[in-house]
């Protein structure tokens, strides 16, 4: 795919929307929610191929066009860039994102950038955004990542988040919050076995 690497346009910061068309809208929809999931047979060895010379394809300058713009389908999929390429230097500009998320789907790319790039700080981001986040009042997950997130650092269940009675609000199920660090460990392991570009879980 030599669009990704030889195309001028890219150069410059006015051709947003053709970083968009060959950087996010291919591969946001299978992001959400770890759509990717639900893939089976070809249909993920062709999605994971697309999205690995993507990945070993884009810049910096490119990464920071994304992670900044306003639309949360963007930033969602910066973010999934930035932890399947484990550049660990945007890690403070995603830990400022997710202190100042509204609620958007792009929580869900910086919980789980901030869970693969690891390490004490990134840590520290995912507990004070789950800690302003708790007890959960409703049902959509963006919590969940945080806490998939800080299990995977950890490499434990992070107990002392995972009391019923702080997510009452999102499910009647004792089981929700080991439902989010089950999926969160499944997508880590669905990416590695499909190989995409995993610096950080090679």
């Amino acid at each position: 795919m030599s669009e990704f690497r030889s195309d001028p346009t890219m150069r410059s910061s006015a051709n947003l929307e053709r970083l968009r068309e060959l950087f996010v809208e291919p591969f946001y929809l299978q992001l959400l929610n770890g759509n990717l999931l639900d893939q089976e047979g070809n249909q993920q060895q062709h999605f994971s191929g697309h999205l690995t010379l993507a990945l070993n394809s884009i810049t910096d300058s490119q990464l920071r066009m994304l992670i900044e713009d306003f639309d949360w389908r963007t930033r969602l999929t910066g973010a999934w860039y930035i932890a399947l390429t484990g550049r660990s230097s945007f890690a403070p500009r995603v830990a400022r994102l997710l202190a100042a998320s509204n609620g958007d789907y792009a929580e869900q790319g910086y919980c789980f950038a901030m869970g693969l790039l690891g390490g004490e700080k990134c840590r520290k981001s995912l507990v004070n955004y789950l800690t302003s986040r708790l007890p959960c009042r409703d049902s959509s997950g963006h919590e969940l990542w945080a806490l998939g997130a800080i299990a995977h650092i950890d490499g434990r269940h992070p107990y002392e988040f995972m009391r019923p009675h702080l997510w009452a609000g999102a499910s009647p199920e004792g089981d929700y919050p080991l439902f989010g660090i089950e999926r969160f460990e499944k997508l880590v392991d669905i990416i590695r076995r499909s190989k995409i570009a995993m610096p950080l879980l090679s």
